[in-house]
């Protein structure tokens, strides 16, 4: 049985990774909340593994990785206007 602050921190972790998924959308937000995330549901899988934390980690790695590729094709995007002035 989780304690309630795990509980908390449990709720908090998930949250924080399905709002990386669209902060991945702005580079800018979507890399510190998904590694605070990803930090957060980590630290919380070393207390007390449960679905609800190993599926945020899953979703906060998910949220990085969109991010990073959010990252690399806006940077392709605007080198590609660059050619065109």
């Amino acid at each position: 049985m989780q304690n309630p602050p795990t509980k908390s921190r449990v709720k908090l972790g998930f949250n924080l990774s399905i709002i990386s998924l669209f902060a991945s959308l702005i580079p800018l937000l979507g890399y510190p909340i998904s590694i605070i995330a990803i930090i957060l549901n980590i630290t919380i899988i070393k207390v007390d593994s449960t679905k609800k934390s190993t599926t945020g980690t899953l979703l906060s790695i998910l949220g990085l990785t969109l991010t990073i590729i959010n990252s690399i094709l806006s940077l392709l995007f605007v080198n590609s206007l660059t050619m065109l002035v």
